[in-house]
């Protein structure tokens, strides 16, 4: 015949039971709250993310509106530096075509001294 269980075992059995089932519920607790926290961070830090593309995207509209006002006055710049550059070029032209002008009529004179002298 069977041997009827002691109470003691069965009350002890019972109370471990219910102290892996109080851990159970508490390690469930515990995981839903780290959970529910992890959520909320990865919230927080999409948002921050959000906000910070956000403000990238104003700088880089500005930029890009700077760049844009730029544009015109650099092709102005780049319009002069070559008017510059013919003028330097043509300033040189003059300069020696004066230079030859002169020696020119340096030499002009220099004859029209020479006859003077000569026929006196």
């Amino acid at each position: 015949m069977a041997e009827p269980r002691e109470p003691k075992n069965v009350d002890y059995a019972l109370g471990r039971i219910e102290a892996q089932l109080d851990t159970i519920t508490r390690t469930l607790s515990e995981d839903r709250t780290s959970s529910a926290q992890y959520r909320t961070d990865i919230r927080r830090q999409l948002g921050d993310t959000s906000e910070k593309l956000g403000k990238l995207s104003g700088d880089l509209n500005s930029a890009k509106d700077d760049i844009a006002e730029i544009k015109p006055k650099v092709v102005s710049l780049e319009e002069r530096a070559l008017m510059s550059k013919g003028a330097a070029n043509l300033a040189i032209v003059l300069a020696k075509f004066a230079h030859v002008l002169s020696a020119a009529i340096g030499g002009a004179i220099v004859l029209l001294l020479e006859r003077w002298m000569h026929n006196r």
